[in-house]
């Protein structure tokens, strides 16, 4: 699905049952997509960029399941990425690009094991909060920029990278 210039595009995406994938392109104003997938090795890819808010809400439930998402926003606008995993061995891969006076939140919740999170965020205003509950889930976390704030919680058998560059 691609939808380029229009001002306050959404799109909702549903996948059900196992090894499909969809794509997503937003540029434009305020984009908004939401995403459910419930099954097998089910894979999402998006792309959110241009002015004012991006906002991706996923939720993932099943086995094998991955979303890589790419926000990028100019001043004045924020990126939002809010997603909830439930199952094992699913993927997220998160990378938000804010311009200056832009905001960066990523909001992850995995819910089971061998789940992998890749989060990054590069700008002002990055808040990142992870939580991951069950055995050897593994998260690699890249904030750089001014006004960082990131939150992990984890249990279970797990492992954490985290880098932070400030100025």
């Amino acid at each position: 699905m691609d939808q380029q210039g229009a001002t306050d595009s959404r799109a909702t995406i549903g996948q059900i049952g196992s090894n499909t994938t969809a794509h997503v392109e937003q540029s434009g104003p305020d984009k908004m997509l939401q995403a459910e997938l419930v099954g097998s090795d089910l894979a999402l890819t998006a792309g959110q960029a241009g002015a004012a808010t991006a906002t991706l809400t996923g939720s993932i439930t099943g086995f094998g399941n991955s979303l890589d998402s790419m926000q990028s926003g100019l001043a004045g606008g924020e990126n939002i990425a809010l997603v909830t995993q439930d199952g094992s061995a699913n993927q997220a891969a998160i990378e938000q690009i804010a311009a200056s006076g832009a905001a960066n939140e990523i909001r992850v919740s995995q819910f089971g094991s061998d789940n992998v999170a890749s989060l990054a965020q590069y700008g002002s205003g990055n808040l990142l909060d992870l939580v991951q509950n069950g055995d050897a889930n593994t998260a690699a976390l890249t904030q750089s920029g001014t006004a960082l704030v990131l939150a992990i919680t984890q249990f279970g058998g797990a492992s954490v990278a985290i880098t932070q560059m400030g100025p």
